[in-house]
């Protein structure tokens, strides 16, 4: 469900960077992809937004949605690539970071997942999941200290943090497995 919260706020302009072509036949255009990336039409998606992106290669807005439908695809080094243009021409948007995070993860790509976490914590300190995603970077470094400590911060900041992971399309079964198991190690 968040991608679709992510997709109503990049349409409707309210984050910063907004799209100077939003309301042109351009923003149209993104309108389309969007609709047909709300309605699971990925591939669908995936053909328009790239059409679009031959005429707005700036654009960041059309990069970040071209990126989640390609890693709703798992095409994880292509989702990598456009998230990394999304961050380069709107690097203040932690939902980036927190996603390109996400398809380095995927694609084993360790250190880079972690840098684009402490990003998406740095600029959104208070959001439990930028937490919730450093601490499964550390369990997978081996690191239980850390992952201990992004654990207890995100529970400080959201004690229903299990319910967000549960429905997150970016949280594989083992990684809502491995949070839980280091959830239980810490009770009494």
């Amino acid at each position: 469900m968040r991608y679709l919260i992510l997709l109503g706020m990049l349409l409707s302009g309210t984050s910063d960077g907004d799209n100077p072509h939003h309301g042109s036949s351009a923003g149209a255009t993104m309108k389309e992809g969007a609709d047909l990336y709300a309605r699971g039409d990925l591939a669908g998606a995936v053909a328009v937004l790239r059409r679009q992106l031959k005429e707005e290669t700036g654009d960041a807005r059309l990069h970040f949605v071209l990126a989640n439908a390609l890693y709703r695809q798992q095409n994880w080094p292509e989702a990598i690539h456009h998230y990394g243009e999304a961050a380069r021409l709107r690097p203040r948007h932690p939902d980036t970071h927190l996603n390109l995070g996400y398809a380095c993860y995927h694609l084993g790509k360790s250190a880079e997942a972690m840098a684009a976490w402490r990003v998406a914590v740095a600029q959104s300190p208070q959001d439990a999941l930028p937490h919730l995603s450093l601490a499964i970077g550390f369990l997978a470094r081996e690191n239980r200290p850390q992952a201990r400590h992004h654990l207890a911060r995100a529970l400080e900041l959201d004690p229903n943090w299990k319910d967000r992971v549960a429905i997150d399309v970016r949280w594989t079964p083992l990684m809502v497995t491995e949070i839980n198991a280091l959830a239980e190690e810490d009770r009494p």
